[in-house]
């Protein structure tokens, strides 16, 4: 399986170099992650622990396996499994917006956390079994990689995805390194999800299926003189012009590269032009 690693940054962008960013990962956070002991995890009918991996024994139902109170909402997360016996169905991980896997090998999610618990679960018909589960905190100021632009600007990041782990734009941050309120365009292989954080917290202006094609850019567009932002993805606008008025966004000037996992390559610099 892959190990989660950090090391220095390597790609270079444009305006004086700006670098994309090589994310670090906190502690580990799940007990019994090889699943040698199953009185660590609540463990729905239709799971099995034993022989050091979770099986999912009844293809029809959407069960899960889980720990309470291991993460908090909000905050970014890289998480990881193996996939194995797979022929139908797939695994999702609640905590990363649901987003599911299909296919047998080592799987990886990076998003922020919707709630509280950890949860693997089955769905469409999943009857395989899962092991060497790891989860950790993305480190907020590895997350991003920024430069000061001014407000009304068109940035551009094109990234080559690993299937799960999101990457793309952030636009009009207060913060380089503990960032609370911006606008954020991302793509995980499959979506395409636009929010804006205020004070640190997190809504959600759209999630929107698009075709992924390897080093295609993720784009936020502010249309000039206006409060009105625009999500592109492969040189197409994906959804409608989002409205964000918020007094903590709208005059900020820092925008950049976005990336959850040391897997995901930049293929190009990055740009930040006016609009």
């Amino acid at each position: 399986m892959l190990i989660l690693t950090s090391g220095p940054s390597r790609f270079l962008g444009n305006r004086g170099g700006l670098i994309a960013p090589t994310p670090t990962y906190g502690a580990e956070l799940i007990v019994n992650r090889t699943f040698d002991d199953a009185s660590w995890w609540i463990i729905q009918a239709d799971w099995t622990v034993g022989s050091g991996v979770a099986t999912h024994t009844t293809p029809a139902s959407t069960g899960g396996i889980y720990q309470n109170g291991l993460l908090s909402t909000s905050t970014w997360y890289l998480t990881q499994l193996d996939i194995g016996g797979r022929t139908a169905g797939s695994v999702r991980m609640d905590h990363h917006e649901n987003y599911p896997h299909s296919s047998n090998g080592t799987r990886v999610w990076g998003s922020r956390s919707t709630g509280t618990t950890f949860v693997a679960r089955a769905q469409n018909g999943f009857d395989g079994y899962i092991d060497n589960m790891t989860c950790k905190p993305i480190t907020l100021a590895s997350l991003f990689s920024m430069g000061d632009y001014g407000t009304h600007r068109i940035a551009r990041a094109p990234w080559t995805i690993v299937l799960g782990a999101r990457a793309g734009v952030i636009a009009c941050a207060d913060s380089k390194t503990n960032p609370q309120n911006f606008v954020i365009a991302t793509c995980d292989g499959t979506n395409v999800y636009a929010s804006k954080c205020v004070g640190g917290s997190y809504t959600s202006l759209f999630t929107l299926a698009a075709t992924y094609v390897a080093g295609a850019a993720v784009e936020i567009r502010r249309l000039v003189g206006t409060d009105k932002f625009q999500i592109w993805y492969n040189g197409a606008q994906v959804g409608s012009d989002q409205t964000v008025s918020d007094a903590g966004i709208v005059n900020n000037t820092l925008w950049g590269w976005l990336n959850t996992w040391t897997g995901n390559t930049p293929a190009g610099a990055f740009s930040c032009v006016a609009s």
